[in-house]
């Protein structure tokens, strides 16, 4: 009787220290699948957030630009009210938000072409 319960007991620990194998192999599996997820969602982070900073440089010079032009156009109309022609009162060209040149007021400019040809 003894030895049957010896025997059962060391049976037990067996299946029992078998299964903590198991247990143990798949706690690592499960580690180094949330590891890799960590891994992945802060290369997600970081790549969101350098798509961010581009977009709002651009949306910063969209509204430099837009802001430029704003003051462009009230000058424009300022001139246009007081009866001035718009030759005889070159507005003075403001540095473009996406570095582009300004366009060009005059008689032989592409603006005065485009409004005025007939």
């Amino acid at each position: 009787m003894r030895e049957t319960a010896l025997a059962r007991a060391e049976e037990k620990i067996s299946a029992l220290t078998e299964r903590n194998g198991h247990l143990e192999a798949d706690i690592q599996i499960i580690r180094t699948n949330i590891e890799k997820r960590v891994e992945d969602l802060n290369s997600a982070l970081q790549r969101e957030r350098m798509e961010r900073a581009v977009v709002e440089g651009a949306l910063e010079a969209a509204r430099k630009d837009n802001s430029r032009l704003q003051s462009e156009v009230a000058a424009l109309r300022s001139t246009l009210r007081r009866g001035m022609p718009l030759d005889d009162n070159p507005i003075p060209p403001a540095e473009a938000a996406n570095d582009e040149a300004p366009p060009r007021r005059g008689k032989n400019s592409q603006l005065s072409e485009a409004s005025g040809k007939a």
